[in-house]
């Protein structure tokens, strides 16, 4: 998901992103966890034993992820409306997400 200047909240930035290219999936699942998370405990029904354990790690660890971050971005830099549209669209549990057609008939379509 690109957020303004082309960034990429997903993607890790940094050097040692850049050094860590092997364990890229673990960097981006821990970014969409800072910005969108946290995982939901129903995730385990559709898990399997080792992500299992790797969700539970986290969780005990109490990362900021836990937080959901893309949540308390200002209005200044978007809007409510726009943002719990991109919240309802990066449920961390697909199975939460909308279908393609309820986001085209989502009021966020409407103009104000």
């Amino acid at each position: 998901m690109h957020y303004g200047s082309h960034f990429n909240l997903c993607v890790p930035q940094g050097k040692k992103a850049e050094e860590d290219r092997e364990n890229l999936p673990l960097h981006v699942l821990l970014r969409q966890l800072y910005w969108f998370g946290p995982f939901p405990d129903k995730t385990v029904e559709i898990a399997d034993e080792e992500i299992t354990k790797t969700l539970a790690s986290l969780k005990r660890n109490n990362l900021p992820a836990q937080q959901g971050m893309f949540k308390v971005i200002s209005e200044a830099e978007l809007s409510r409306k726009d943002n719990e549209f991109v919240r309802r669209i990066m449920k961390m549990d697909w199975r939460d997400r909308p279908s393609a057609r309820d986001l085209l008939e989502d009021g966020w379509w409407e103009d104000e």
